[in-house]
């Protein structure tokens, strides 16, 4: 998957955290992403549609490795290289339909001693860093809907120019909602952490991903787990470990063709 197919995949989940029930809310403040997970306890509905949306996110985060690894500046033209950060860096910025969208993306490119270096080529490892904020807001039906949406991570890809990259990583989100209607007025506030696990997820180029990549939705968690193969297994547990149905399943992936 390349690193623009990935981008579109980020926007599309960061849309669908709008499906969140609300049930139970209170109006908490959530930490930053990526922090610890303090926002409100999810109940099962909202983690089995929350788990909807991190199974495609983490799909497409897993499967950008090899696009990454290879050099985004050369590879797909939308990164600028800023010789003053040394790292190539894309900004996108989108306004309509009740949305607005700020994201910026890095890459930098190290040598074996962490010198930071323009391309790919020579270089033995990538760190990769996302910050995204959208804002939704709709009134329709008598009913004002507003949220926002930040999205952070870090991650950092290794074995670059060798036969298998390894991405090891964190990262989360966090959605405040509110909605406003006759005699009703409720808000929730919602944090995920995020983190790949039991030494990250590795790739051979032109292969499909092996590993884990975990999600936090207190008490929740979900796994999603590649063997290599083309089918993503994604499971979630309760607070008590046990396994929710309606929220695991599998998920493809375009790899290894």
């Amino acid at each position: 998957m390349t690193s623009k197919r990935w981008l579109r995949c980020l926007f599309l989940a960061a849309a669908a955290a709008a499906a969140f029930a609300l049930n139970g809310c209170g109006d908490d403040e959530p930490t930053n992403p990526g922090g610890n997970n303090t926002g409100d306890d999810f109940n099962e509905t909202a983690a089995v549609t929350q788990a909807s949306v991190a199974a495609p996110q983490a799909a497409a985060l897993a499967q950008s490795i090899t696009s990454i690894a290879d050099g985004v500046g050369a590879k797909d033209g939308i990164y600028a290289w800023n010789a003053e950060t040394m790292r190539w860096e894309y900004h996108y910025v989108y306004s309509g339909a009740g949305y607005d969208y700020d994201w910026t993306y890095t890459a930098q490119y190290l040598d074996g001693e962490g010198t930071p270096q323009q391309y790919a080529a020579g270089a033995a490892t990538v760190v990769h860093t996302m910050h995204g904020d959208m804002d939704f807001a709709s009134n329709q039906g008598g009913y004002n809907v507003t949220y926002d949406y930040v999205y952070d991570y870090d991650v950092t890809i290794s074995g670059v120019g060798t036969s298998l990259y390894t991405m090891t990583g964190s990262g989360g989100y966090d959605v405040d909602y509110h909605i406003v209607g006759p005699s009703y007025d409720q808000t929730a506030s919602y944090v995920v952490d995020w983190e790949t696990v039991d030494g990250g997820i590795t790739v051979a180029p032109g292969g499909c991903p092996s590993g884990t990549i975990r999600y936090t939705f207190d008490p929740y968690h979900l796994d999603v787990v590649f063997d290599g193969s083309s089918t993503a297994t994604h499971t979630l547990y309760n607070g008590s470990g046990g396994v929710v149905a309606s929220g695991s399943g599998t998920y493809p992936l375009s790899c290894g063709s």
